[in-house]
Formats: C-alpha cells, structure tokens, sequence
C-alpha cells in the first residue's frame, strides 16, 4: 500500500494505489452536466477553489484546470512542483535531500573491478587514487569503500587484462570463420607518441562482428625490429656462430629470414665473416676495436651471434 499524501485541505487524503476506484464530480461550466473524472492527476489536487483553481495538495498553488481547460495545466504543474519533488526525496522526515534505501549488500571487490574498469576505458592515470578530491569523493558515496593505492589497482588491471586475454582466446578457438586483421596509428592522450594497433575482426557464430587488439610475443618482436635498428641494409649477411646451432635456430626465425632476404643483397660464408671482422678489428670474442668507421650495427650483430640466433646458416 502506497503512502497517502495530503494537502492543504487536512480532511481529506488520497491514496495512490485506488486509482481505479476514485471517481469524483465535475460541473461543465458550458452545458451545466456534471460528469465523471476519470484522470488520475485530480488525485493530487483538491476540491475547486472560488475562483474556478484547483489546489495542489502539496504546494496549496491555484492551478486552473477542467472544464474546457482540460487536465493539461494539472499535468505540467504535477510534474513541476517543487514541494512534490521535496516529498519524493524526503527519506526520514528531515527534509534533507538524503534518501533513504532498504536492504543493500555492498561488495567491495566489485567496486574495485569498477574503479579499474573506469581507469582504463577513460585513460586516466593510475595516481588518481591518490588524490585527496577523489578519496573524498569515494567517502561520500559509500563510507565503507576503502581506496586502494595506485600498485593495488596496477594488479587489478593486469588480472582484467590476463581474464580478457583467456576469454578472446577461447572465442577465437572456437571461432570458424576467417579473421581480417587491419593496423592503425593512435597516440595515447598522457603522451605525445604514436603507437601501431593491430586488430582482428571476425564474425561469430550469432552472426556479430567482434574486433579485438592483438600483440605480439616479446621474443618475435625483439627479432621482427632487429633490422630497423640494427639497420642491416648496410650488411653482407648473417651467420650462425656455432655450427650446430644453426638449422634449428634458423626455423625459429623463419618471418625475420624473409625480411633478410629482400634486404641483403648476397649471403656471406663463414670465412668471409670472419675476415671482414679482422679487417674492421673487431674480435671473435666478442671485443670491439676503436675503428670509428665501422657500423655500430654491426656490433649488436655480432652480439646477436653470441647468442647463437642463426638468420643465414653456413655449413662452413
């Protein structure tokens, strides 16, 4: 049962839930009849005052309404008085603007989630909790919410991330259509450097297209950049510093190998190598000599050797 309000006429109330059974009286000023009222806004307002206005029951306003004037003028003022709104936020009788709810469970793990979910979908920096106006704020709309610090929503992030990664590979698993892979330049607004996304489209099997960043491992990006900065186009070639290292090593780096192919203009044996570095005094050992002529790049080859990363293998 709903709440009865009353208005300015104290002995009489409205209850909202009969609206179906109020019927009152109005007298048509055109033809005298009187006729039923069968609007439910002649709930909110009392009986017709001298002047031919309606009361509000709860600002006691004059609203001129029925009759060849119809409800309309009830209507826009129903849903403008300000006492009404008052009424409607009052919780406790005070009259303060608090509401007053019932039973409610807070959980503060799914307000963490929130908080790390709005971080990252508006780029906000992670020292957002740190601040005192944000700390505030949180405190007025739930005391119980304890702001964690900015390493503890840096973890939240990453388990976001790792619960996205395994369900996008599980959708692509069981996907069975072809995936569209496109690129595009974005520049993150904390920063003035521009990034490469690289993203797959694909259709499911309701028929909805899914769009989903993608990135690389770590080791095939380290080997897929090694010729912008190790700028090869100035090499003769590659080698694989242990034989037996070679061919099995050489399989691992097969997208790297195309690349080399349409930049080096011919392969170098191993003896070849070795006198270019003797000739430029760089040593087998890994020891670099003072030559300023010589490509740096070169150097970070001869490291890439070390590490028996074989690109080009000879048998010799």
């Amino acid at each position: 049962m709903e709440p009865s309000y009353a208005g300015g006429n104290e002995s009489q109330a409205f209850d909202i839930s009969n609206e179906n059974e109020i019927e009152s009286t109005s007298k048509d000023c055109s033809s005298g009849r009187t006729r039923k009222k069968t609007s439910s806004i002649w709930e909110h307002y009392s009986q017709q005052a001298e002047d031919g206005k309606y009361i509000c029951n709860y600002c006691s306003r004059g609203i001129v309404g029925g009759g060849r004037n119809g409800t309309n003028g009830l209507l826009g003022h129903h849903k403008s008085c300000p006492e009404l709104k008052k009424k409607m936020r009052k919780g406790d009788g005070s009259g303060s603007a608090s509401v007053k709810v019932g039973e409610y469970v807070f959980d503060e793990l799914d307000a963490r989630r929130k908080l790390a979910d709005m971080i990252v979908k508006h780029e906000y920096p992670l020292s957002i909790v740190d601040h005192d106006g944000f700390k505030s704020f949180c405190h007025s709309l739930q005391p119980l919410f304890r702001v964690v610090s900015r390493n503890t929503i840096k973890r939240d992030i990453f388990k976001i991330f790792e619960y996205e990664k395994e369900r996008t590979m599980n959708l692509l698993n069981t996907n069975s259509s072809r995936i569209a892979i496109t690129t595009d330049m974005w520049t993150a607004n904390n920063q003035k450097r521009g990034f490469m996304a690289v993203t797959a489209h694909f259709i499911d099997d309701s028929w909805s297209l899914n769009s989903r960043l993608a990135r690389g491992l770590k080791e095939h990006l380290k080997r897929m950049n090694a010729p912008k900065h190790w700028m090869l186009d100035k090499l003769g070639g590659a080698f694989a510093f242990k034989p037996s290292s070679g061919p099995h090593k050489s399989g691992e780096c097969l997208p790297l190998i195309i690349i080399l192919r349409n930049r080096l203009k011919y392969a170098l044996t191993y003896r070849e190598v070795i006198a270019i570095l003797m000739q430029h005094r760089v040593l087998v050992d890994g020891k670099v000599g003072t030559d300023k002529t010589y490509p740096s790049s070169f150097m970070g080859m001869h490291t890439l050797i070390a590490c028996s990363v074989a690109f080009i293998y000879c048998a010799k």
